[in-house]
């Protein structure tokens, strides 16, 4: 596939940069995408975000170096961007589990993580078919969540638990004059490569809501979404419908995302199916 060789060149040019500085808008360039888009198809293909491969490469090299030669600690820690010895020492401890003069040790394994090769899924799969058109700006309200990116799959459902233990959620859907079959939303947004702000929410009845609420009001724009139908809660999750997003539709799709808040939408239909939709805010690549 054209776009994995695109995401390979892209990993190349981080590798053969990991000792010294990495652009990532010339990586970014390199798989014919922004640099937002590309750190988030990096993320959701190997599962961890891009800052974090690049430190845990770097540190496995650092660890070969340290155990095949005589190189000095403080001239591997600049080699491999670190400010001062102190930060190099607490990231390798942190990574290997022992210090960098203990690494020389004959006995000592050091972790090691591997550079990243994409490959094609031979899985055959259902091609997504998104609905792509123009929605106004819109004002929610609810109550949001600052979690990292990594550990959402797990702070999210605690997050919406929470809030349903606590009633929130019974307030929001009181306060935006809703009923017994009303579905709540949610609204994410990042604020790095590893923190994102996770809403419940609805949008803003017309006679506003309480201060007790937080709001946040989405900018218009093209939009691009994704049906999922739950028929099995079990094995049906809009995690999937997420990473199929960033790893098949957005690299052969000719369009980039757009910054700014992705939504999950519920909705019920006719036959009494649950419909959840994952609304992505996307622009023509240029």
């Amino acid at each position: 596939m054209e776009w994995m060789e695109r995401m390979n060149a892209a990993i190349d040019y981080i590798e053969e940069n990991l000792a010294g500085e990495i652009d990532l808008t010339v990586a970014a360039s390199k798989a014919f995408c922004s640099e937002y888009l590309f750190t988030r198809i990096f993320s959701f293909i190997s599962d961890i975000p891009l800052n974090e491969y690049i430190r845990r490469r770097r540190l496995t090299l650092a660890g070969f170096l340290l155990q095949r030669n005589n190189a000095n600690i403080l001239d591997i820690a600049n080699k491999y961007n670190y400010s001062s010895p102190n930060s190099f020492t607490r990231a390798f401890q942190a990574m290997h589990g022992i210090l960098p003069s203990q690494a020389r040790d004959v006995c000592v394994e050091l972790k090691s993580h591997p550079r990243l090769i994409f490959t094609p899924s031979k899985e055959a799969i259902e091609e997504l078919n998104p609905q792509i058109f123009e929605e106004h700006d819109i004002t929610v309200f609810g109550k949001s969540l600052i979690t990292k990116a990594s550990e959402a799959y797990e702070t999210v459902p605690a997050f919406w638990n929470k809030c349903e233990e606590d009633q929130i959620t019974n307030l929001i859907v009181k306060a935006g004059n809703g009923n017994e079959t009303t579905l709540l939303k949610s609204v994410i947004s990042d604020i790095d490569d590893d923190t994102l702000k996770y809403m419940i929410c609805l949008d803003m009845p017309k006679c506003g809501v309480s201060e007790d609420f937080e709001t946040l009001t989405i900018p218009s724009g093209k939009w691009a979404s994704f049906p999922l139908i739950i028929e099995n809660p079990a094995k049906d999750n809009i995690r999937s419908i997420w990473k199929r997003i960033y790893t098949e539709w957005f690299p052969n799709s000719g369009y980039d995302q757009e910054k700014g808040p992705r939504q999950e939408r519920c909705y019920w239909r006719e036959d009494g199916k649950m419909v959840v939709e994952a609304w992505v805010p996307i622009k023509n690549n240029p």
